[in-house]
C-alpha cells in the first residue's frame, strides 16, 4: 500500500507472494545457492529473438511494426506488437520448431519480405494478409541449406483514421525534402555567384 505522505512503497501480501515466486524461479534456474542469492529479487527476461511468425498463403494478423532487426544480416526481420487476442508463432528451427502462442501486446517477428516494406508503417496498426506465393529460382545455396524460397504477395490494411494520418506524415516529409532541396539549390547558386565575383575581381587585379 503506497503512503500518500512519503510516497514510499509498503510491502503487501501480493508483494511477498511475488517475491516468493521470483525466488522459486531463481532457485530453479540456479542450483548453486550463492548464485540464487546473488540474483535474489530479480526475474529473468528474454533478450534473444522473439518468436517468429511462419508466413503461409491465407494467414493474416493485426499488429504494429516496431523496428527492423538487422542483428543477423542474413535474416533481417521486423519486430511486431500484436493487436489481436493471440497468434501462433514458433521458436527454434523452421522445419522443426516449437509452437508458442503470442498474446495481445506481445512481440513477435516476421521476415523482411520484398513485397512487404513495413518501414513506412512504424507505429501504425496494420492488417496483413498473405494473398499468394510463387517459388523463386533455386540457387546452390538453397540446395546446400535444403530450403525453398518463395515470393509472397500481401494485402495491407489500415483504418481510415490512420490512413489519413500516414498521408499527412508523408506529405510533411515531402515538404521537408522539397524545402531542403530548395535551400541546397539556393546555397549552390549563392556559392556560384560568390566564386564568379571573386574570379572577376582577381582577373581585374591582374590587368
Amino acid at each position: 500500500m503506497a503512503s500518500s505522505k512519503s510516497g514510499r512503497h509498503t510491502e503487501t501480501n501480493g508483494d511477498k507472494a511475488l517475491d516468493e515466486q521470483v525466488s522459486e524461479e531463481m532457485n530453479a534456474l540456479f542450483a548453486d545457492p550463492e548464485l540464487a542469492a546473488l540474483f535474489k529479487g530479480m526475474k529473468e527476461v528474454s533478450v534473444g529473438f522473439p518468436p517468429y511468425f511462419v508466413m503461409e498463403v491465407g494467414k493474416a494478423f493485426r499488429a504494429i511494426p516496431m523496428l527492423l532487426d538487422n542483428r543477423d544480416e542474413r535474416f533481417p526481420r521486423y519486430h511486431m506488437k500484436l493487436c489481436m487476442p493471440k497468434l501462433d508463432c514458433q521458436i527454434g528451427p523452421v522445419n522443426n520448431g516449437e509452437i508458442v502462442t503470442v498474446e495481445r501486446g506481445g512481440i513477435f517477428t516476421i521476415s523482411a519480405y520484398a513485397a512487404l516494406p513495413l518501414n513506412g508503417f512504424f507505429g501504425f496498426e496494420i492488417g496483413v494478409l498473405c494473398k499468394s506465393s510463387r517459388p523463386l529460382p533455386i540457387t546452390q545455396e538453397d540446395l546446400d541449406e535444403d530450403r525453398v524460397r518463395k515470393l509472397f504477395e500481401f494485402k495491407v490494411l489500415l483504418t481510415p483514421k490512420d490512413e489519413l494520418l500516414l498521408k499527412s506524415e508523408k506529405d510533411e516529409d515531402m515538404k521537408t525534402m522539397r524545402d531542403m532541396h530548395k535551400r541546397m539549390r539556393q546555397a549552390a547558386m549563392e556559392n556560384m555567384i560568390k566564386n564568379y565575383s571573386t574570379s572577376r575581381v582577381q582577373a581585374a587585379a591582374l590587368v
